[in-house]
């Protein structure tokens, strides 16, 4: 599925799902989740995380400001930043696991009490992972090749250094963020199982 310029970012024109119930300061949500909606844990500065070997400064142009925050299983704390739209209209979150020595950004996902990653070609499961907090986040269109935006959000790295970075695309109606892989020159999300691979999409930047 190629590119499409004009879909609806989150939080703009969401239809009304009466009785779904509401993220704090976002949309309507499509319905119930299953076995309740997600947990907003307290925000509390990551703790026994183990953290990366760099902190990423932003140009002295962007004034915005962003934290990460450890949770787990699904949990995501208020100001969460939102990524994405799931195909039962369930919001993603933007987020980062550990997983064999790489840093990679993930989809979180508190339908499903988890985050999910791309690593060798599959999707991978977490439970423990980062959220990115923020109300600075913008969204940046990009094509693949591997030139990165200075405001863009270092996100994780690979076990060998290279920084990875989030974006998102559509993807069989939904959006979907996920791993951008600058050396790869393209977009990763995780979808049924399987690493999908996009030329055009967004990435991630510090407003």
């Amino acid at each position: 599925m190629s590119w499409n310029p004009n879909w609806t970012p989150p939080g703009s024109n969401y239809p009304s799902y009466p009785g779904g119930p509401s993220y704090p300061g976002g949309p309507p949500l499509a319905g119930p989740y299953p076995g309740g909606p997600p947990r907003y844990p307290d925000s509390q500065p990551s703790a026994g995380w183990q953290p990366p070997p760099w902190t990423w400064s932003a140009p002295s142009h962007c004034g915005g400001t962003f934290e990460w925050f450890r949770s787990s299983h699904g949990d995501v704390p208020p100001r969460s930043v939102h990524g994405g739209v799931d195909v039962n209209g369930m919001p993603i979150f933007v987020g980062r696991a550990w997983h064999h020595g790489d840093l990679l950004p993930a989809k979180v996902t508190p339908a499903h009490r988890c985050a999910f990653v791309t690593y060798g070609g599959r999707q991978k499961e977490e439970h423990h992972y980062e959220v990115l907090v923020s109300d600075h986040v913008a969204w940046r269109p990009c094509r693949g090749g591997g030139s990165i935006p200075p405001e863009a959000i270092r996100v994780g790295h690979t076990r060998d250094g290279e920084p990875l970075y989030m974006g998102r695309t559509m993807h069989h109606g939904t959006l979907t963020p996920g791993k951008v892989h600058p050396s790869h020159g393209c977009l990763y999300i995780a979808w049924d199982g399987y690493e999908i691979k996009y030329y055009d999409y967004e990435i991630m930047v510090l407003d």
